[in-house]
């Protein structure tokens, strides 16, 4: 046990700790996988405990193999008892063992993120709900915090409309999974609570396997995983548990973590030992410093502030300094990816360098995150590896190869019949002819660019129709004043009316703007709030409704009190109201970065409200710019576009409508070129018969 001498006390003193409960308070870099993996090796070595009765969880697949191969360097036992693993891979290895007690079968399949969404949006269909009112990933997000705090669907909370409806999504998603023989990652977990709990034979017999229960990053378990530990390591009968966490290194918060576990850890364990690791090996004591500093701004809700305990670390490397820190602010994050990748290229490329791109790290809180500072790096011609997990199986072969087992391995996976049916279908139909095209290309084929381009010539575009029953001007039940193409009056009186409903001074000769939308960056929302200064200086009005991320929300709820006159919000959802915008907005903006159909442009042609859009899948199909069209020669525009998805480009084409909107002339030619075309249902399903005798054709 050599090992053990190169150990600091705290780090001995847990390795080394006997029977019952221990918690470990390591910080950063202070060994705290050691200290877990030679627990391990000195329960089986010197305290005789059989591999069998051991498991041990992680939070990664990658960290598990690393404790696995550590092992095997300590240990010349055979390690095959061990559990060993995350704890949905634990926890799906129970379940696979015990499905007589289950609602599916041994071969359950688990979805992924991708497929989860579908299976939510099949729900959200099977309901005939309005999947804009009612988004999937929000509604996903729901089901998943919901299944984290072990609540069944016929236990989910109703305090508003909104939870009424999640719940039904929430039910009608679960026998969707269940008709599939599936569950999702969350199920792993609540499954397998949930059959401990109900079992009492069950969970006294992995109680009994399990003797010793050892627990990696225990501040980032949720409810979930914390009542599955209780169940294997009953409390009232001092099992014995070992679990390693740092509140500060909390990350999983966004899937229902809840570091207060380490503060229930201690009530319910009340003779745990507590150790704490404060020396680091890894960084220099400025940056622990800076850490430090930066982290104290989270008390009083520390384990340092709560528990009365010293967290500050001291480097092992460096004690007496280190390199200077430098800290970089932006108020976007590509302005922040670019200023990182300046400072890149000048510490390589300075005459006094000695550092090369290999030794330089961006680190980043998700992958997601990564996007643009890889477009950052690529402008600057900067080599780069990414080394995010997963980022092999986003690659488009590799998709499409998973799918088609998927479907081999098991026939009912209707998910995966996405890419599949595009392979055996007859012909592939879209939503707009432009958006046809767009699949095709990497950036809009959501990984299905490559099977969709061997298809290219059975792709078609066929735009929605839209129900003029209910949105029409001469008909609409919300309006207080109606009007038509004949005689536009009431669409000013709807404008004079809508704007005393925002509280906001009435002009009938300055635009007023219009936006109904998703609050969220695909609706175009990080180039409109970028362009927010700009537009706000423009002789127009702006009246906002919709509801989406939480960053905009906030920043579009927080601008009537910094442009008092000029803008009015509305977050959250309100059908009557839209009505009401379209009718009485002289211009609709809809910026979006791409839109396969879109309806809000459509509904505003009728109601004489001329769109600004991007130019881009159905919203190019549909609005055609004014300039462009006379500069062509005719005399159809019908709007203003612009190509390039950019705050400048997005506000120049705004400036352009309010210009011309002082053209009384050209701006009712305009509206009325808008308010003429059809877009009904009628001519949708007449391309569809069309389109349907086309593919009977090639059946002979």
């Amino acid at each position: 046990m050599d090992y053990l001498e190169k150990l600091n006390e705290p780090q001995r003193a847990a390795v080394t700790a006997g029977l019952g409960q221990t918690l470990v308070l390591a910080g950063p870099g202070s060994g705290k996988t050691r200290v877990l993996t030679q627990r391990i090796a000195f329960l089986i070595q010197s305290l005789g405990v059989r591999p069998y009765s051991i498991l041990a969880v992680t939070f990664t697949n990658k960290a598990a193999r690393e404790m696995e191969r550590r092992l095997q360097g300590f240990l010349d036992e055979d390690l095959q008892g061990i559990w060993l693993g995350t704890f949905h891979a634990n926890c799906a290895r129970i379940l696979r063992r015990e499905t007589a007690n289950l609602p599916f079968d041994q071969n359950f399949v688990i979805m992924d993120a991708d497929d989860q969404i579908a299976i939510v949006k099949q729900a959200i269909k099977d309901l005939r709900l309005d999947d804009k009112t009612f988004r999937p990933t929000g509604t996903l997000h729901a089901i998943s915090n919901a299944k984290n705090n072990l609540i069944l669907p016929e236990d989910f909370s109703i305090t508003s409309y909104r939870d009424e409806v999640a719940k039904r999504i929430y039910t009608r998603y679960q026998e969707l999974l269940r008709a599939s023989n599936a569950v999702d990652f969350d199920d792993l977990l609540l499954e397998t609570v949930r059959l401990l709990v109900d079992n009492p034979a069950l969970r006294e017999k992995y109680a009994r396997r399990f003797e010793h229960v050892l627990v990696d990053e225990f501040q980032d378990t949720n409810v979930a995983q914390y009542e599955l530990l209780k169940l294997l390591a009953p409390p009232k009968k001092n099992g014995n548990l070992t679990v390693v966490g740092d509140d500060s290194q909390s990350i999983y918060k966004f899937r229902g973590a809840a570091v207060s576990n380490i503060l229930y850890f201690k009530r319910d364990y009340k003779k745990a030992k507590e150790i704490v690791l404060t020396k680091n090996y890894r960084s220099t004591q400025l940056i622990l410093d800076s850490a430090y500093k930066l982290i104290q701004h989270n008390n009083p809700d520390t384990l340092e502030a709560k528990l009365g305990i010293d967290k500050n670390l001291i480097s092992i490397k460096n004690p007496k300094g280190g390199e200077p820190v430098t800290f970089i602010h932006k108020d976007r994050v590509e302005n922040e990816a670019e200023a990182v990748a300046k400072e890149i290229k000048l510490q390589v490329t300075s005459n006094k360098s000695q550092v090369d791109y290999k030794d330089i790290a961006i680190l980043v809180r998700a992958n997601n995150h990564s996007e643009p500072f890889i477009r950052a790096l690529q402008r600057h011609a900067i080599p780069y590896q990414f080394l995010g997990p997963g980022r092999l199986f986003k690659q488009s072969e590799i998709v499409d190869l998973i799918s088609y087992l998927k479907v081999l391995y098991d026939f009912e996976d209707s998910v995966s019949f996405m890419k599949t049916g595009i392979v055996f279908s007859d012909l592939i139909n879209t939503v707009s002819n432009k958006y046809s095209h767009e699949i095709l290309t990497e950036e809009y084929g959501a990984g299905l660019h490559n099977i969709l381009r061997s298809r290219k010539p059975d792709v078609y575009g066929i735009l929605n129709g839209v129900d003029y029953d209910e949105w029409h001007p001469e008909t609409d039940k919300y309006l207080p004043y109606k009007y038509s193409i004949k005689d536009l009056s009431g669409k000013t009186k709807n404008k004079k009316f809508l704007m005393d409903h925002f509280n906001l001074p009435f002009d009938e000769n300055r635009p007023l703007i219009g936006v109904i939308s998703r609050l969220v960056s695909q609706k175009g929302f990080d180039i409109f709030s970028g362009a927010i200064n700009y537009l706000m200086k423009l002789d127009a009005q702006f009246i906002i409704l919709g509801s989406g991320e939480d960053k905009y929300e906030t920043f579009f709820r927080g601008l009537p009190q910094y442009f008092p006159g000029k803008i009015g919000t509305y977050i959250g959802y309100n059908n009557e109201l839209s009505h009401l915008i379209e009718a009485g907005a002289d211009i609709f903006l809809m910026p979006s970065r791409y839109e396969p159909c879109g309806l809000n442009q459509i509904y505003s042609l009728k109601y004489g409200a001329v769109p600004v859009v991007r130019k881009t899948g159905g919203l190019a199909d549909t609005v055609k710019d004014w300039d462009e069209e006379n500069h062509f020669g005719f005399d159809h525009g019908n709007g203003f576009s612009f190509y390039d998805y950019t705050s400048f480009a997005l506000s120049s084409s705004v400036e352009r409508a309010i210009n011309v909107f002082k053209q009384k002339d050209i701006w009712k030619k305009i509206q009325l070129n808008g308010m003429k075309l059809d877009f009904s249902w009628k001519k949708s399903a007449e391309k569809y018969l069309e389109l349907y005798k086309l593919a009977m054709g090639k059946r002979g």
